[in-house]
Formats: C-alpha cells, sequence, structure tokens
C-alpha cells in the first residue's frame, strides 16, 4: 500500500512559481555579470515562465478561489462595520433630537397647561407636529430607552411625593413615560385626560394637576439629559 500522499497539481505549480520567482530574482541581481547579449533572453523566458504558471495556478485553484473568498469576506466584514457604524450614528441622532423634541413639548406643555386661556391654533398645531414625530420615531427610541432604564441606578430624588400623576407616570408606565404627554392627538385631548380640565367645553384648570405636571415634566427633562449621556457610552 502507497502510504505517500499524492501531490497535487497546484503543489507543484506553486513550488515552480516559487522556483522561478527565485531564479528570476538571481538573474536581475547578476545582470552585471551576464553577457550582455545573453540577459534580454533569459529574463524574458523566466519572466514567461513565471507568469505562465502563475496564471495556471489560478486556473488550477479556481481563480483564486480561497484569496477571493478572504478578499471577499474582508470588503463584507469592512462594509457591514460601515453599516453598523453608520446604523448607530443615525440611532444617537435620533436620541439627541427625541431629547431636543422632548424639550420643546414639555415647555409647550407646561406653558399650556399653566396659562388660564385655551391653547391657541398656533400651538394646538406646534403639539400636534411633535406628537406625529414622537409617534414615528417611538419604535427607535423606546427599546434603547427601556435598557437605559433597566440598567441605570435610581437617584435619590427618585423617592417620589405620593402624587396620582407622577405615581402613574413615574413608577407604573416606565417602558415610554413620554406617552402620557405625546399620545394625545391635542392639548385639549391631553388636559381632559390628565385631568387638568373637567370637559372639552370649559377650560378650567386644577392647580394642583399642573403643579403635578410641571414636576413631572422636570423630572423626564433631566432623564432624558440622563439618557443621552447614557446612549454616547452604550
Amino acid at each position: 500500500m502507497n502510504s505517500m500522499r499524492q501531490i497535487e497539481p497546484w503543489q507543484i505549480l506553486t513550488i515552480l512559481v516559487t522556483i522561478l520567482g527565485t531564479a528570476t530574482g538571481l538573474v536581475l541581481g547578476l545582470r552585471d555579470s551576464l553577457p550582455a547579449g545573453l540577459y534580454p533572453p533569459i529574463i524574458i523566458i523566466l519572466v514567461s515562465l513565471l507568469v505562465g504558471c502563475f496564471v495556471w495556478l489560478m486556473v488550477i485553484t479556481n481563480p483564486p478561489r480561497h484569496a477571493y473568498t478572504y478578499i471577499r469576506k474582508a470588503l463584507e466584514s469592512r462594509r457591514e462595520r460601515k453599516r453598523q457604524e453608520q446604523r448607530w450614528q443615525r440611532h444617537l441622532r435620533i436620541i439627541e433630537e427625541w431629547a431636543r423634541k422632548w424639550l420643546e413639548l414639555g415647555d409647550l406643555i407646561v406653558q399650556v397647561m399653566g396659562c388660564d386661556n385655551e391653547p391657541t391654533p398656533i400651538q394646538e398645531e406646534e403639539f400636534s407636529t411633535l406628537h406625529q414625530w414622537f409617534i414615528k420615531n417611538r419604535p427607535e427610541v423606546v427599546p434603547a430607552w427601556r435598557r437605559f432604564h433597566d440598567q441605570r441606578t435610581p437617584m435619590a430624588h427618585e423617592n417620589y411625593p405620593d402624587k396620582s400623576l407622577a405615581d402613574n407616570v413615574l413608577k407604573r408606565n416606565w417602558t415610554d413615560p413620554f406617552s402620557f404627554f405625546y399620545q394625545p392627538l391635542s392639548l385639549w385631548r391631553l388636559a381632559v385626560e390628565l385631568e387638568v380640565v373637567p370637559t372639552f367645553e370649559t377650560w378650567t384648570q386644577s392647580e394642583d394637576v399642573v403643579s403635578q405636571i410641571r414636576y413631572v415634566v422636570t423630572i423626564l427633562s433631566e432623564l432624558v439629559s440622563e439618557f443621552v449621556t447614557w446612549s454616547k457610552r452604550w
């Protein structure tokens, strides 16, 4: 039984390419020692053989299958890393925009809820624009908010007072506490749902509820700032 491992054609060609490459290098190094008329044909022959063997080597190995696969995977990996970086940058921009939009919404809510007059059409339009933006970008931000809330250490001021609105928003609905404020379709509906005013006909505010709203908006604004800082490190 022949125990010798059969030599593959590509292995033979690899050896030939190595030998011819070495020979070509030696000839180039000894060019000054060779007769002037002998040097050019030797170089032409060696280079031709080297190129021919190399081409056949590529053909036999299924044009450089392994090298091609490696290069392709490397390029795909690089493209994927670039895509991931782009997705991350986009995600971070949305979180930062979420923080800015929340500050706008919080200011608008505090301004309207603390006013004796009902919301103006301009204020309602501004609220509607913010409402649509939050609804659209909620799927992008809320999962990150959940991770943030699960990983963070509660701060001292989070021993919230016994106020119904603060308790509902800050303790019971950490999935998306902002939704208490952006989910309604209008400022007036928001005021009714938060029991700031009793009906859609009368803009008579409850000062106790208004003070709770200001408190909750302030707390959420602080947490949003912390959320953005966490997102940049995460």
